[in-house]
């Protein structure tokens, strides 16, 4: 998942074609029918953010250009999602779920950090003084970029098991704190041609709780 010291289950599992699986799952186990789009634009007054939930679409790459297209362009989404939030407000799932996320090139530049596309932590950034320890990692698996014309879409597998490969039960939710690594690109003062990558970290805490869909 990155260079940091993974908070995950022990005995993450490679299938044949070299994807990960959940400890406790299968490998052909990944059958989602649900897509969750996560829209991300930085901006000088701070984060533009929106994530919907629709079903699983034959032509993937076509239907999440459009959506974020749409984003991009009206603040809506094109399709009429199952469900919809701003802000990574109420990202949660309640099934097997691809996701993809997406920051619009149009906004102050920035890309998904390749060597730290995703990681998991023991404990959320929010209310550090109440912290409550989250729920290693077994089901985010598989983080991978995916080159579409005019867009980098960073893709994530959620697998909605438990830390023994099981199906999650609505009756025992599990929470998570996501970290999603980005870069975002700056112009050293007093140069015109010289930049740094300034580290940046999202923090979506999430969670397998039987939410819709």
């Amino acid at each position: 998942m990155g260079t940091f010291t993974p908070y995950e289950v022990p005995g993450t599992n490679i299938g044949p074609n070299g994807r990960r699986y959940p400890h406790g799952g299968t490998a052909g186990g990944f059958v989602p029918r649900y897509l969750c789009l996560a829209y991300i634009k930085f901006e000088p007054a701070g984060v533009v953010i929106r994530h919907a939930y629709f079903p699983m679409q034959g032509n993937l790459q076509a239907f999440a250009t459009a959506e974020f297209s749409s984003v991009a362009a009206t603040g809506h989404w094109s399709a009429q999602p199952i469900r919809w939030e701003v802000n990574f407000q109420n990202f949660t799932f309640g099934s097997q779920q691809l996701i993809l996320f997406h920051i619009d090139p149009a906004g102050a530049p920035a890309r998904f950090d390749p060597d730290n596309l995703v990681q998991f932590a023991e404990y959320s950034a929010r209310d550090p003084l109440h912290a409550t320890r989250k729920e290693r990692n077994n089901c985010f698996l598989n983080p991978e970029i995916m080159s579409w014309p005019g867009r980098a879409v960073l893709s994530l597998e959620n697998w909605y098991v438990d830390d023994m490969g099981q199906p999650i039960s609505a009756n025992a939710p599990l929470y998570y704190t996501m970290n999603l690594h980005a870069l975002a690109r700056c112009t050293l003062a007093g140069s015109d041609d010289r930049y740094v990558d300034i580290p940046l970290t999202l923090d979506p805490d999430t969670g397998n709780m039987g939410s819709q869909p």
